[in-house]
């Protein structure tokens, strides 16, 4: 009986072991899983980065046609109107210049921005997931800790029961002994 209990509480420690280790393995799961969103985040980020930086470059081809066709027109104003058309054009064309520096400028600077918060985010969801493995891990290593002192309290408690039991029966056997010395 003793020994049958001792092959549950040992069966019971084995499953115990087996949940534990099917905890740490759905948490790592889990981790890769978030892993492999925040990259596939990132190649999305990425890619619409990429096309709007395209978006940008056409932009700006059609602008620099834009400008082309305007310093032809400059010519073409300068063989035939006076030095202050030709003034006012040039004034035109350097504010043009400059609105889209600017506005390239403004964009490279909201897209490195951008960038530096996706970085920041996965350095944060990384130890986030670190954070969470050293507490799952402490909380693993204190189950089994209050699991092995309770096995060893009750096979003390077993123990302590089955000297008692045996002192019991000594004494009983002794009462018996002195009974029948008594009587015989």
């Amino acid at each position: 009986m003793e020994i049958d209990r001792l092959a549950r509480l040992a069966v019971t420690e084995e499953r115990i072991k087996q949940a534990q280790a099917k905890v740490q393995e759905n948490t790592e799961q889990q981790c890769k899983i978030a892993e492999e969103k925040l990259k596939q985040k990132q190649e999305n980020q990425k890619e619409k980065r990429d096309a709007i930086l395209k978006a940008l470059q056409e932009r700006l081809q059609a602008s620099n046609e834009k400008i082309r066709e305007g310093k032809v027109a400059l010519q073409k104003s300068i063989e035939t109107q006076s030095k202050a058309t030709e003034e006012k054009l040039r004034a035109k064309l350097q504010t043009m210049e400059e609105k889209r520096l600017s506005i390239l400028l403004s964009i490279k600077e909201k897209l490195h921005a951008k960038s530096v918060q996706n970085e920041q985010a996965r350095k944060d969801h990384k130890n986030n997931i670190q954070i969470k493995k050293e507490i799952l891990g402490e909380k693993i290593q204190n189950d089994m800790e209050e699991k092995e002192e309770n096995r060893q309290a009750y096979l003390k408690q077993k123990v302590d029961r089955s000297v008692h039991r045996h002192a019991e029966e000594i004494q009983q056997a002794k009462q018996q002994l002195r009974a029948t010395e008594a009587t015989g």
